[in-house]
């Protein structure tokens, strides 16, 4: 989903639905371009502890002399198969596997023999963002059932935006899901199952998505131990220094043009919550005022005696507060509450500034319209606009030379990646957590036969 996009989306959806006003979300959009899918890494799971079995015996049934030692002997043969079916349930039932999930966030997952998660590794700089969006989120995967953990991120996509919940598909573009289960005895069946699950949960959340699977069989289990090593998230498997300058720099643009979207779209909101306040008076005849409010939103919303034209506008302010609710967490109980944080708000706030960083967004962020000195003063205009301590900090240290060690970069872009993930995990779970209708049998047939699917 375009970040550009992102709000009148949000509105369409508030058009139809009122959130509830319990819910106080907010955070920040991304869109990346889908890299060059990398080769998969394997993990070798713990072997699974084979279980005992035990075996009773009647009296009856050894009763006589004559038939004690076939007995003993036809007992032991029991007895055996016995223990050799629990032995052989205990085992692992299809070997070590790996499952790729591919959004344009790649995630792995490590499979025992009875198709538990056993490690969990991000194969591009989205996964680090799937995996970061909350803590905890990462370790909660471990130990879940393939299904759980495709499900899981498949939902952590569409919460930090990489899946968008308000688009029905078509031909053109749509959302979808690509699966790969690699192992010496990967199921085509068990690859169909996950997919089918994934696609199932998405219907009953009214999400159009198009799950694809795929087997690969080859063995894994030789190269897990030396895969099962390697750092889980992508950004901690670059060593060299100047890789991973050239990704902090990268990640710090993506993160400067997701801070300016956010800053921009909480200004235009402050700025439409006043002006249709300022309409509302003027369609009922009054004034704005701070302590006698007999014109404002606040007074009257709900009220059966306004006239249709100011229903009609009181209803666009409580579509544009619910988005200022939702995403950035600020609410107001009336006109003079508002006004106040509105001032509080402005006194910090150039509109040349805000025109010319409009600009900047429209163009891209990029070193050729942000880094290098000639461009210091939008940069400061920028930092005092969006207010980012964090990525004021790792710009300071791309652009002067002010890192010293590769530990030092290494630490920023951690705080960066995990920063960012976060707040896009708040922003689009604002969207997400809204309701929708399931998606019926004859929808999704209509659905797939929109994308060429059918």
């Amino acid at each position: 989903m375009d970040r550009k996009d992102f709000f009148k989306r949000l509105d369409g959806e508030l058009d139809a639905i009122t959130p509830p006003l319990s819910e106080t979300l907010k955070a920040e959009p991304i869109v990346s371009a889908s890299p060059e899918r990398e080769p998969v890494p394997e993990y070798k799971a713990e072997p699974v502890p084979a279980a005992a079995g035990a075996g009773g015996h009647s009296g009856r049934f050894f009763g006589t002399a004559r038939w004690r030692v076939p007995a003993i002997v036809l007992a032991c043969v029991l007895l055996c198969g016995l223990v050799l079916g629990v032995l052989f349930a205990a085992l692992p039932r299809g070997g070590v596997s790996v499952l790729r999930l591919d959004i344009n966030p790649s995630v792995g997952f490590v499979l025992d023999g009875s198709q538990k998660v056993t490690g969990v590794i991000s194969l591009n700089a989205d996964g680090d963002t799937v995996l970061l969006s909350e803590e905890g989120f990462f370790d909660s995967l471990i130990g879940t059932s393939a299904e759980e953990a495709a499900i899981a991120v498949t939902d952590r996509a569409a919460q930090t935006g990489y899946l968008d919940v308000t688009d029905t598909g078509s031909a053109e573009g749509y959302n979808e899901v690509t699966l790969t289960l690699t192992g010496a005895n990967a199921s085509a069946e068990t690859a169909s199952e996950i997919s089918t699950a994934i696609t199932e949960h998405s219907r009953s959340l009214g999400i159009y998505l198009y799950a694809e699977a795929e087997t690969v069989k080859t063995d894994v289990s030789d190269r897990a131990e030396s895969y099962a090593e390697e750092q889980a998230l992508y950004y901690e498997r670059i060593g060299e220094a100047a890789a991973l300058e050239a990704y902090a720099e990268r990640r710090a643009y993506d993160c400067a043009e997701v801070l300016l979207a956010d800053a921009l779209a909480k200004y235009d909101l402050y700025v439409r919550i006043r002006e249709l306040n300022g309409q509302i008076a003027e369609a009922c005849g009054g004034s704005l005022s701070l302590l006698f409010d007999t014109a404002s939103y606040w007074y009257w919303r709900g009220r059966e005696d306004a006239s249709e034209e100011v229903a009609a506008l009181c209803a666009e302010t409580e579509r544009t507060l619910a988005q200022m609710r939702l995403l950035f967490g600020l609410e107001w109980d009336s006109y003079f509450a508002f006004e106040t944080s509105y001032g509080a708000y402005m006194l910090t706030v150039s509109e040349a500034d805000v025109a010319e960083l409009r600009v900047l967004l429209e163009e891209g962020i990029g070193a050729e319209n942000f880094g290098g000195t000639e461009h210091f003063s939008l940069r400061l205009k920028y930092y005092n606009f969006v207010g980012n301590d964090l990525l004021q900090t790792i710009f300071s240290e791309l652009f002067d030379g002010v890192t010293d060690t590769l530990e030092e970069l290494f630490e920023s872009i951690s705080s960066l990646v995990t920063s960012e993930a976060q707040a896009l995990y708040l922003r689009y779970s604002a969207l997400f957590s809204l309701p929708r209708e399931a998606i019926g049998e004859a929808e999704y047939a209509a659905f797939l036969a929109r994308i060429g699917k059918q």
